[in-house]
């Protein structure tokens, strides 16, 4: 599951990489760069829960992939440590 759930998150930033590269050439790959690392990656809240951020930007930041990815990540974690009989 988490396989599946880290290729599908790939996939979605993957994809907008690729279309803004197809518009812009080159320059799309670093609009692309500062979008994903410089701006959803910390307000996606990898580091820190959703709640902490300032109002607005806690509901985009859960919108991103890598917010997704980090929400499947951890549910499957608890499901995993549930089932573990020790």
């Amino acid at each position: 599951m988490n396989a599946g759930a880290i290729a599908l998150s790939l996939l979605a930033i993957a994809a907008p990489m690729v279309g803004l590269s197809a518009l812009f050439g080159r320059p799309g790959l670093a609009i692309g760069a500062v979008l994903f690392v410089l701006v959803a990656n910390p307000i996606a809240s990898a580091a820190l829960p959703l709640h902490f951020l300032p109002e607005p930007w806690g509901a985009i930041g859960a919108s991103t992939p890598w917010a997704h990815l980090r929400a499947r990540r951890r549910r499957n974690r608890q499901q995993s440590d549930a089932s573990c009989p020790l």
